[in-house]
């Protein structure tokens, strides 16, 4: 089922006489820092940018399956010969657990200086081909793994052993993605694990983007939201379309009315909660769809697309923001037990 919202502006009402009662969806989070920089071009300014930045565009317009990290024991990333010695390690492990016939693996672990423009240590890439032994020698990527940290602010940190880098951006097929995936957190004792986006989540991405002071072409955009019904199968699903001018006209509405907001500091849960109860009356007068029952499942924006752990980013700046948000997400998920735990050992030690 689909609902195209094209003829009605999300304005934000005085008054509202219609019944309504959302759903509640659980909040870890009270607000998130927006911390914008100054903007970085998108892919087509690529010529411009010759020495800062450079490799953040390998990141966009790919589809990536999203993994949180815990903290990685001995990794030596600015020791090139334990990068060479991890690879033939990792080769050698995925020879052995991807055991084909005519066919031989190579491994290679390097540091992506380029991607570093947040606080914290630099992106490392992981990449595995494989290479037919025929007389082809058809070689192809397997394998791609990027481990980033994207913290806001500087992480101090007196332990040397281990390393912070809590998401992994992984391409590969699923089987081999998950069989990869083991062999690595073997090597560095930690634990990699689905990061998908949950209702919750979606819902404060959609406001932190619309934040963003990106050239948006609004009269022809849209923001798709898809939502699953409880109770009935994966392919039922409800997808609305907004027109974007909309969602631009209802959040600038919100920003104008909180000076917080307007200096463009925090998102407050309140605002955000705001938003998404004033689209979801919209709906439900225009329609009668009380998407307050249903679940969040999918967004997809002019520059971005999310689902569950997949993800496509086609603006630097689009992705500074969602690695912010999920690098925060991934250190409240496996970080904070875990350095409690080092804490306790340390102390009683």
């Amino acid at each position: 089922m689909e609902v195209r919202n094209s003829d009605h502006a999300a304005a934000v009402p005085q008054s509202s006489h219609v019944p309504y009662t959302p759903r509640t969806p659980r909040i870890r989070r009270q607000q998130f820092s927006l911390g914008l920089r100054q903007s970085i071009p998108a892919r087509e300014d690529v010529e411009a940018e010759i020495n800062d930045g450079i490799e953040m565009l390998e990141l966009l317009d790919q589809s990536w399956v999203v993994y949180g990290v815990s903290l990685l024991f001995g990794l030596q990333y600015d020791n090139k010969l334990m990068l060479k010695l991890y690879g033939k390690k990792l080769r050698e492990e995925v020879a052995s657990t991807l055991s084909h016939d005519n066919v031989s693996y190579d491994a290679k672990f390097s540091v992506m200086e380029g991607i570093k423009v947040r606080p914290g240590p630099p992106a490392i890439k992981i990449v595995v081909n494989s290479t037919s032994a025929d007389d082809k020698k058809v070689e192809k990527c397997i394998y791609k793994g990027i481990f980033v940290s994207w913290p806001n602010e500087p992480e101090e940190s007196n332990n040397k052993n281990f390393v912070k880098l809590p998401i992994l951006l992984c391409k590969g097929s699923q089987s081999i993605i998950k069989a990869i995936n083991v062999i690595i957190s073997r090597m560095f004792d930690c634990m990699i694990i689905p990061l998908p986006a949950s209702e919750v989540d979606l819902l404060w991405l959609i406001p932190i983007l619309l934040s963003l002071d990106l050239e948006w072409q609004s009269d022809t955009q849209e923001l798709l939201m898809e939502y699953k019904i409880p109770g009935y199968p994966d392919s039922d699903s409800i997808t609305v379309r907004h027109r974007l001018c909309d969602v631009l006209k209802l959040w600038t509405g919100i920003c104008q009315e909180n000076k917080h907001l307007e200096n463009r500091e925090n998102i407050m849960v309140e605002d955000m909660e705001r938003f998404h109860d004033i689209l979801q009356k919209h709906m439900l007068r225009i329609s009668g769809l009380q998407l307050g029952l249903c679940n969040l499942n999918k967004i997809q924006l002019p520059y971005l697309m999310m689902m569950n752990n997949k993800m496509k980013v086609k603006h630097t700046d689009v992705m500074d923001q969602v690695l912010r948000y999920l690098h925060e997400e991934a250190v409240t998920m496996l970080h904070f037990i875990q350095m409690d735990s080092l804490s306790t050992d340390n102390s009683d030690s």
